[in-house]
């Protein structure tokens, strides 16, 4: 197979293959929608916006081709592979050729590792593990009903964090996060955007918020011990704001807040299929020197607001 850059010729098949489309950052698209043809347009005439799109191409049979891309903002270490096109090849002998162009890209663009998220029962699971990718846990995503969440709409004790927060939410991740995931991620992204939970000095709980037009996903993290009550107060209070702008609240679990389960069930939220969440390493690359004006191009278009 023959990896490339995507170019404009491409363009045709992308369109043509968008029901076809294994996507693999699903925030990105209940929040933003499916992007892969903007981003990908973006990732041609401006590779400095850290959105990298390539091809894997059949050297025989050229109209044979798997698509696929990358988003990492420059502020992380971590790249999302965020969709593979048509599902139907993505098989290691694609996957390979593929995937190392797309790691090679990203890692110039200073991003450490590459993450996933994929139905745990896939058939394409396992040709990405093939292709050096690994399970470190798994989540499912609750959709919130139309009709809202009782509760205290101001939130009662619930406030939006800022950045003097960061320090207790640090020390919050780190006491209630397993040990293996604090291995791969020690620290939560050092801009906290959501809501807390304090109780004087202490943070008790954060929801960490991934906003677009598209819909709101917040993502819990909870002290077990915390009260039914409190944790729909900070749900009604989101859903009171993403439902009055007829964007819809989702909610995603991972597996070591699972208890939560019950307590969204017993909300009427509707839940979607385990997710195996997947990280690979990737080599570094000499620095290259970053497209300013392009990555500010990609923000206002709303593409790296991740």
């Amino acid at each position: 197979m023959l990896a490339r850059p995507f170019d404009w010729r491409d363009l045709p098949y992308l369109h043509a293959l968008r029901s076809k489309t294994l996507f693999l950052d699903k925030g990105l698209v209940l929040t933003r929608g499916s992007l892969q043809v903007v981003g990908a347009m973006l990732s041609s005439v401006l590779p400095g916006v850290g959105i990298f799109t390539a091809v894997a191409q059949h050297e025989k049979h050229p109209r044979l081709r798997l698509i696929g891309q990358v988003m990492h903002h420059s502020e992380r270490d971590a790249a999302s592979l965020t969709f593979l096109t048509p599902a139907r090849l993505a098989r290691p002998e694609w996957l390979i050729p593929l995937l190392r162009l797309l790691a090679q890209q990203a890692a110039a663009h200073h991003a450490l590792r590459l993450l996933a998220e994929i139905e745990t029962d896939s058939s394409v699971l396992p040709s990405l593990m093939e292709c050096g990718f690994q399970a470190y846990g798994e989540q499912r995503i609750w959709k919130l009903p139309k009709t809202g969440v009782p509760g205290n709409h101001s939130g009662g004790r619930w406030r939006m964090a800022h950045a003097a927060d960061l320090p207790g939410i640090q020390r919050l991740y780190k006491r209630i996060t397993p040990a293996a995931t604090l291995r791969i991620f020690p620290a939560l992204p050092s801009v906290p955007s959501g809501l807390v939970f304090a109780r004087g000095d202490a943070i008790l709980g954060y929801v960490a918020l991934r906003y677009g037009l598209a819909g709101v996903v917040a993502q819990p993290l909870l002290q077990p011990e915390m009260s039914a009550p409190t944790v729909e107060n900070a749900l009604a209070m989101l859903a009171e704001i993403s439902l009055s702008r007829g964007r819809p609240l989702y909610v995603c679990v991972r597996t070591d807040q699972q208890w939560l389960d019950s307590l969204l069930l017993d909300l009427g939220a509707s839940v979607g299929p385990l997710q195996t969440l997947l990280i690979k390493p990737l080599t570094t690359s000499p620095l290259k020197a970053r497209d300013t004006g392009a990555l500010s191009l990609a923000r206002r278009s709303g593409l790296l607001a991740l």
